[in-house]
């Protein structure tokens, strides 16, 4: 029984040659769950979405180069031999073995992943996705090794999401604090996040608001007493972006671990 499970997902996709586009893309695929379906050798031609809308994360692994038409936008493509991982009402086009793995939306959904964006998927795993894949021709529950790639792509996905949303975030932070308004309000507003949205992805990265804001804020005001010796404290204070004495006089300290006074003394 175990060298039949080991191979049945390669003799039961060898057994479907698909001679014309199919909306139905169940045949030739096997079921590794309700929501994950994979052949280790797919031959013709699949549509992994409808109306324009995707329906699948869809994983190809070829050893040559494979054309896709978007059928959103009736352009043809050609993807590199290798992995790729697309998003999208995509035909795609194998005139022979591939490997193919699709992941429903609602397997993510069911997660919480965030969204995928209609196209190429990006992905920083992918040499151990290959690997995996390599595997599922020789292991003995491939649907192991399947499951642990759709948990991979949705882990990739979380990361590249919330590293986008901090980066547009930290740029905000960046460009406004040295104005002494700039709040946590302000940050929202311009990022078109929720309070909540803000401080979730701040502290997915170990960070808030005010620890991030104080950091820019006295390296600012360091820097200007430093250059401009002469300036008055308050007008220094006022550059950097604090509103209060106590506040900048309590980060400095802190972070530097002298007073501002004990480091103006010293220059």
């Amino acid at each position: 029984m175990q060298l039949e499970e080991r191979q049945s997902m390669y003799q039961q996709a060898n057994s479907y040659l698909v001679k014309e586009e199919k909306e139905n893309i169940a045949e030739g695929l096997v079921n590794i769950t309700a929501n994950v379906k994979f052949s280790g050798s797919y031959k013709g031609s699949i549509r992994v979405g409808m109306y324009a809308q995707p329906q699948w994360i869809t994983v190809i692994n070829a050893n040559y180069k494979v054309t896709i038409k978007d059928n959103r936008t009736k352009a043809s493509h050609i993807l590199l031999q290798g992995l790729n991982i697309l998003y999208g009402d995509y035909t795609i086009h194998m005139p022979d073995n591939v490997q193919i793995l699709l992941i429903s939306p609602d397997f993510y959904d069911s997660i919480s992943i965030p969204k995928f964006n209609y196209g190429l998927v990006k992905h920083v795993h992918g040499r151990l996705i290959e690997d995996l894949l390599e595997r599922t021709k020789i292991s003995i529950k491939p649907q192991y090794e399947l499951l642990a790639i759709a948990h991979l792509i949705g882990v990739d996905q979380y990361d590249i999401v919330v590293d986008g949303k901090f980066d547009k975030v930290m740029k905000i932070i960046r460009d406004k604090a040295s104005d002494p308004n700039f709040n946590l309000d302000m940050l929202c507003s311009l990022s078109h996040m929720s309070r909540r949205k803000v401080q979730y992805v701040l502290s997915e990265k170990g960070h808030s608001f005010l620890e991030l804001t104080n950091k820019i804020r006295v390296r600012n005001l360091k820097e200007t007493l430093t250059i401009e010796p002469n300036l008055t404290l308050t007008l220094a204070l006022n550059q950097a972006g604090f509103s209060s004495y106590s506040n900048a006089a309590r980060v400095f300290k802190n972070t530097y671990g002298m007073t501002i006074t004990e480091f103006l003394t010293s220059q």
